[in-house]
This record gives C-alpha cells, sequence and structure tokens, in this order.
C-alpha cells in the first residue's frame, strides 16, 4: 500500500500535468506561487482560472464541488478564488464560471439539505450509494473538515461557457 506522501506527491504531479496542457492548448500563463493560496492556476488576461484535473468521478459522469477543504478553509467553489473553474475531461477542458457555478449548485443543493443530519461523513460514500443518489447532497470525509458535493456533468453543460479540446 503507497503511502500518504506518495500518493499526494502523484496526485501534485497529476495537477502540474493538468496546468501545463490547459495553459498550452488555451495560451494562459501559469499562475505564480502565491496564486496557488488563491485557488488559481493559470490566467488569460485578467481571468484567472483553477483547472481541475481528471478525476475517477468524472468517467462516471460526475464532477466534484469543494465548499470547504480539508483544513475547514474555504474551498474553491464561491465568491472566492478563480474566476472561471475548468474541468478536465478525457479529450476536453469545460470552462465554467465559478460565481454561476456556486448558486446553481446551491439551488440544487436546497432540496437536499437535511438540518437534523448536517453533512454526511464517510470515506468513498459515492462507492457506498452511487453517484446518482448522492448528488447534490453535502458530504465530507472522515477525520476531515472538508465539504462538497458530488453534481452531474450534464448539469455542469448547462453552465459551460466554453470548451477546449484537446488529442488525448
Amino acid at each position: 500500500m503507497k503511502s500518504f506522501k506518495a500518493i499526494q506527491k502523484k496526485q501534485y504531479e497529476k495537477a502540474q500535468q493538468s496546468e501545463q496542457l490547459f495553459c498550452k492548448i488555451t495560451g494562459a500563463v501559469k499562475g505564480t506561487k502565491q496564486d496557488d493560496y488563491n485557488h488559481i492556476d493559470a490566467r488569460i488576461g485578467n481571468v484567472t482560472y483553477d483547472i481541475k484535473g481528471i478525476k475517477e468521478c468524472h468517467s462516471k459522469g460526475y464532477v466534484l464541488v469543494e465548499f470547504r477543504n480539508v483544513k475547514g478553509d474555504a474551498g474553491w467553489c464561491g465568491s472566492h478564488g478563480a474566476d472561471k473553474i475548468a474541468f478536465q475531461f478525457h479529450g476536453e477542458f469545460v470552462v465554467v464560471d465559478n460565481r454561476a457555478l456556486y448558486k446553481y449548485v446551491q439551488k440544487k443543493m436546497i432540496p437536499k439539505i437535511n438540518n437534523k443530519k448536517g453533512v454526511l461523513r464517510g470515506n468513498s460514500l459515492h462507492k457506498k450509494y452511487g453517484f446518482s443518489t448522492i448528488a447534490y447532497t453535502l458530504m465530507g470525509r472522515n477525520d476531515r473538515k472538508d465539504i462538497f458535493i458530488y453534481m452531474p456533468k450534464e448539469d455542469l453543460m448547462e453552465l459551460k461557457e466554453e470548451v477546449y479540446t484537446y488529442e488525448n
């Protein structure tokens, strides 16, 4: 079994590859180290981008939307951070406006919020319940302070502003 540090290193390397690919196909400029703290990976002119590399859920037709990170600090979706989010899928990056995404998922979450239970906590809940069952449910992992939801890619496509394609 790989150590947590080894897994983190591999995830970081994959993220760097996604960012480099996005910059190559769009002409974006990679963000600075300081930008990293504000969830900014690249810039095109005055517009900032947070690039989300390919994840397992993407191949299942879902994306993860983060409101709080593992430390409980502000996640990448909301009124802070990058202007745009670029989700990488096989052969394309789908770009959405961060604030529009935040408003959209808030509306979709309202019927699923259970004030008595709060955030559903557990590891690999998507494997236990299936993505379609837990879509728009506030979740987090055990022993972490993160809060996120899964949303269907088809809903994300309603918000798309641009799609950048590339060869696999």
